[in-house]
């Protein structure tokens, strides 16, 4: 696909709903059942303070076209800061022409910016696009497991703390 001219920029307050709907497509390209995500959570963990996530919007002029999502965590192993990019999206007419490598740009600048020597990437098994991106522009896939203790299990294993 040819260049595209965009933008990237920090997203802000007005971008809320804009920017739930392609979270919403990039937990949906990822396999993500239930893809869908409210506006009033982005308002609330985007625009907070503190705010839990920093994100990013690509724009083509005044016509958003990608975002990214990221959040700090911290690498116990480095004893480090590191940041976690947990969403990447970029529309289809949009796809291959740089937009997805200038938010992994702008995602590495703030990496940099809080001390991060590393960023985490997260992409669901099944994303076979998003996986060629990220080996192509050098990230390493881990061969680590995650495990994921739902609702239900942290309520009882909550409750042996009390």
């Amino acid at each position: 696909m040819d260049s595209v001219a965009y933008s990237v920029r920090r997203a802000q307050l007005r971008d809320a709903e804009t920017l739930a709907r392609m979270l919403g497509h990039a937990r949906r390209d990822d396999g993500v059942e239930q893809w869908e995500f409210e506006v009033e959570q982005v308002r609330l963990h985007a625009f907070s303070a503190p705010a839990k996530f920093d994100a990013w919007i690509a724009l083509a002029g005044d016509a958003p076209i990608g975002c990214a999502a990221a959040h700090r965590g911290f690498d116990m192993r480095q004893a480090r800061p590191t940041l976690v990019l947990s969403a990447l999206f970029v529309d289809d007419s949009a796809r291959g022409s740089g937009v997805a490598r200038g938010l992994l740009s702008a995602a590495a600048a703030r990496a940099l910016e809080i001390g991060a020597r590393q960023v985490t990437i997260t992409a669901g098994m099944s994303n076979a696009a998003a996986r060629r991106f990220l080996s192509g522009m050098g990230a390493q896939e881990q061969q680590t497991a995650a495990y994921l203790l739902g609702f239900d299990h942290l309520e009882w294993l909550a409750q042996e703390s009390q």
